[in-house]
């Protein structure tokens, strides 16, 4: 099972705290994925800076993120509130659950897929900050900070990546 970062009750409270303060009517911060059945899942970049990215969103029962990969980044997904299952590809099918309070961390590299399991609010993080996370095209595999590489982006449907 991949490391668990060491994140108490304390700063998940603290994370949903400045996730509901985020105004959901500023565009200047939201982004939309695509999922894999078509619906759109909208969220909202918290930080962005080359060293580390970002994003809010809330994803509705059912709802599954397609198998994609962060090539440079690492990625870690925290719950504050519903569920999630995480599914990896590393040494065959593996799955692993995530509740409120509750990290999971994604190495370069490894094709996964989120889904959720109730209503869950999670607030996603990119080591460092991938190019459009949270505000580009998403799953893009490269890094910001090289120059040329990073598109930005305002809100607007954004495709998820294909299977590998």
């Amino acid at each position: 099972m991949p490391d668990a970062p060491t994140i108490t009750e304390v700063h998940i409270a603290r994370l949903a705290e400045l996730a509901r303060e985020q105004r959901e009517d500023d565009d200047r911060t939201c982004v939309e994925w695509v999922t894999e059945s078509g619906e759109t899942v909208k969220g909202f970049g918290l930080l962005r800076i080359p060293e580390v990215g970002v994003v809010r969103c809330t994803m509705e029962a059912g709802m599954v993120f397609q198998v994609h990969v962060h090539e440079f980044c690492s990625e870690w997904l925290v719950v504050y509130s519903g569920a999630l299952e995480v599914t990896l590809w590393e040494n065959g099918l593996e799955v692993f659950p995530v509740a409120v309070g509750e990290a999971f961390k994604v190495w370069p590299g490894q094709r996964h897929r989120v889904l959720a399991l109730q209503e869950t609010g999670i607030i996603g993080v990119t080591i460092p900050c991938e190019e459009g996370y949270p505000l580009g095209p998403h799953h893009s595999g490269q890094a910001v900070g090289v120059p040329g590489q990073d598109s930005g982006g305002a809100c607007g449907p954004r495709e998820a990546a294909q299977p590998q």
